[in-house]
């Protein structure tokens, strides 16, 4: 077994391709059995797919499952999970009435980046196919990306005075800068987070008031913006196939033209998952 497929979401296949696997966001007229000698990764894809017999199935070497995925994906959903294990916005669903005074960013119950959020001012009742969360005043916000126990972070930022005057800002269009060290609470809330959904890799935003850091969501396709990233996502996604699949052979994917030849010290930290 040496090849590798990987499935991603429409939005994120541009990126994806830059991890040097063979990508895909629709598999036409191909079945689970076509793929036996093949190991298949889930990045962002969270559905399941169809044997010969049309019947749903899934692909006997998948490397992670897509279950946890379609959880993230719906987002009311994990949120609620995410609550009972780290700080979080407060969450109102679907039917519930938000209270008098309170400030709350609403979106739909699946969505991707930034886009196509509100923010409101109750009472409301919360719409069908909606979620609404409490809008935390704050001007840091940060990534922590995360696979194999090795971690990068980001802070957002922007020089753009127009974002800036902004009353309310969606800052995944922002740019960002890598933080030289991340601070222990944040990958500890980072590990919490990505156990308490049952995630392989992928990454989290998360904002910080006060002192205190506030999970808003998961990425299971996070968008691969510069060189680093693409080097720790594919090279520790060879390691976890050879890790579970012991006749997986990396050969084939060894050399790598895209691949920075070197790197910050510090740009990479390790963690144990001892939290």
């Amino acid at each position: 077994m040496n090849n590798i497929i990987l499935l991603t979401c429409e939005s994120e296949l541009e990126s994806a391709k830059k991890l040097g696997f063979e990508t895909y966001s629709y598999l036409d007229n191909k079945k689970v059995e076509n793929f036996l000698d093949s190991v298949v990764i889930n990045w962002g894809f969270g559905s399941h797919w169809y044997d010969k017999d049309n019947k749903p199935s899934y692909f006997k070497n998948a490397l992670n499952d897509y279950k946890p995925i379609r959880l993230n994906i719906q987002k009311d959903k994990s949120a609620a999970i995410l609550a009972k294990a780290v700080r979080t916005p407060k969450l109102y669903k679907a039917g519930q009435n938000v209270p008098r005074g309170k400030l709350m960013v609403v979106r739909p119950t699946n969505h991707h980046s930034g886009r196509d959020f509100s923010v409101k001012r109750g009472p409301f009742k919360v719409n069908n196919g909606q979620y609404a969360r409490e809008y935390i005043k704050t001007k840091h916000e940060y990534r922590v990306l995360f696979i194999n126990g090795q971690f990068l972070a980001w802070k957002r930022q922007t020089d753009d005075k127009k974002e800036l005057k902004k009353k309310f800002v969606a800052r995944s269009e922002w740019g960002f800068r890598y933080l030289e060290k991340i601070p222990k609470q944040l990958k500890e809330i980072t590990i919490k987070s990505y156990k308490a959904l049952n995630l392989m890799f992928g990454a989290f935003d998360i904002l910080m008031k006060n002192g205190k850091y506030y999970v808003l969501e998961g990425n299971t396709a996070p968008t691969l913006s510069d060189q680093y990233l693409v080097k720790m996502f594919r090279e520790n996604l060879l390691k976890l196939c050879k890790k579970k699949f012991k006749d997986f052979n990396p050969e084939k994917y060894k050399k790598f033209s895209n691949l920075p030849n070197a790197i910050t010290v510090n740009l990479f930290e390790n963690v144990r998952e001892n939290v």
